[in-house]
């Protein structure tokens, strides 16, 4: 769901939920999509930067229960609960927690069933608290038969600089996905006299809990990796340097990563790999994970050194042994504490303005 692009908005209604001004106000119908380009341009333009936002994690849901949003969801998902019914249930468990907290701020809860095209067969679920802004406001119409609907009035500006707070994109319940129900962004909001404000959507509302996918323990254990690395770095000549270096690239390069054999067939000290499976292992749920080898070609694809001082290297992969020509960890020197010794080469060196 992450990589999807090019989406249809197909249902789209909006809700006011604003405790402290005009209360809950529920659309009865959708929002007419004929005519409204901009607004569907407003939510597809929101939906692809949130679901490109290094914020976002992969949630599930504790428990798939009618009576709540979880339910709702999958009623939705499933065709058997019509968006507009299931949408101001949706609305009125969210207005609930606000009334009871007055600092959460109030806005609008928007609701979408959308499609992508590399996705053509799958509808996903997007909620998305809209929080008060200066580039739109709502307005209440009305469609030909009457019925009342919020819908938005959007400037240019509204696709500059802001960004979801709150948003959640739902994936089809039935069957249900083996480790993620949603992708889920939810900022935390910070009050000087009251500190940290709950994270009311995520786990009030939806009550849902971050899950470990592929993509987050690739993460996890390439960052684990790397720690470790530093952790026995002062232990290691250039040449082990550089094997545990290659050892952590196939790590991750693989489809599968079983921890064991990776630490079996690492041409190192056993009491090196003693420590790296002590930095590793507490981070991960089990010994075998599977590797999203896209992102992980990602993780990898600059390499990054602090030092003493504020400094800092970064440098793309394929020119690391071009640039760094050489590295070594001072001992002997009596008159400082050890330190490294690095020999770079480069063509060109200029400050950066």
């Amino acid at each position: 769901m992450r990589d999807a692009a090019n989406l249809t908005i197909r249902e789209l209604i909006i809700h006011i939920l604003d405790p402290q001004g005009q209360g809950l106000v529920l659309s009865s119908v959708g929002v007419p999509l004929e005519g409204s380009q901009a607004l569907v341009d407003y939510f597809s333009h929101h939906i692809l930067a949130s679901l490109r936002d290094p914020g976002i994690k992969a949630a599930r849901f504790r428990n798939i229960n009618p009576e709540q949003p979880s339910g709702v969801c999958r009623g939705i998902l499933r065709g058997d609960l019509p968006l507009v019914e299931g949408s101001r249930q949706l609305a009125r468990d969210l207005y609930s927690i606000l009334e009871q907290d007055r600092r959460i701020t109030s806005g609008d809860l928007a609701i979408c069933l959308f499609q992508a095209e590399n996705y053509p067969y799958t509808r996903f679920l997007g909620i998305l608290k809209i929080d008060p802004s200066q580039i739109f406001h709502h307005v209440i119409l009305k469609d030909q038969r009457g019925e009342a609907y919020v819908s938005f009035e959007t400037l240019p500006e509204a696709f500059t600089s802001e960004r979801l707070q709150k948003c959640a994109f739902v994936q089809p319940l039935e069957p249900r996905h083996p480790e993620f129900d949603m992708l889920l962004l939810d900022r935390q909001q910070r009050l000087p006299e009251n500190g940290s404000v709950a994270r009311f959507f995520s786990e009030s509302f939806l009550d849902a809990e971050e899950a470990l996918d592929s993509r987050r323990l690739t993460e996890i254990v390439y960052r684990g990796l790397v720690y470790a690395e530093n952790r026995v770095r002062e232990r290691l000549t250039g040449e082990q340097s550089e094997i545990l270096e290659e050892g952590i690239l196939q790590a991750v390069a693989a489809r599968r990563l079983n921890l064991d054999a990776w630490l079996e067939a690492l041409p190192l000290a056993d009491e090196i790999k003693q420590v790296i499976d002590q930095v590793v292992s507490p981070r991960l749920p089990s010994r075998e994970i599977l590797i999203d080898r896209g992102y992980s070609q990602q993780l990898v694809r600059k390499v990054k050194y602090r030092g003493a001082g504020g400094l800092r290297l970064e440098v793309p992969s394929e020119n690391l042994n071009t640039v760094i020509v050489s590295e070594e960890y001072v001992t002997s020197d009596p008159q400082r504490p050890p330190y490294y010794r690095i020999v770079i080469e480069t063509e060109e060196w200029k400050r950066a303005a």
